[in-house]
């Protein structure tokens, strides 16, 4: 399997075809798998394009073996929140304060 970029695999269509790059955008790739379920609806795979992201997203943290420092855990979406794609979380970076009228008078 290729290193980097977002390979994937979907073993019930024997998908990717040999020759497959996964060196693009994710989006791009969350598309591609979205139309391959969507010509093979046989298959009873989601052809929805955010299950299709998840199941991308859950692929790539599977193969770097869930390391927090590439994969979190994102909350299910609170009542007053409206439905639709979890927003990701962006991870807490402590901001030092530093004064610039440091000695002054």
């Amino acid at each position: 399997m290729a290193r980097g970029g977002f390979p994937f695999r979907e073993p019930s269509l024997n998908w990717p075809e040999k020759g497959w790059n996964p060196f693009r955008e994710f989006n791009l790739i969350a598309q591609e798998i979205q139309m391959v379920r969507m010509q093979n609806p046989q298959a009873g795979l989601n052809p929805d394009i955010v299950a299709c992201r998840n199941d991308l997203d859950a692929f790539q943290c599977a193969r770097l073996h869930n390391d927090e420092r590439y994969c979190q855990q994102i909350p299910e979406p609170q009542a007053d929140q409206p439905p639709g794609e979890p927003k990701r979380q962006a991870p807490k970076i402590p901001h030092k304060r530093t004064c610039c009228n440091k000695g002054r008078k």
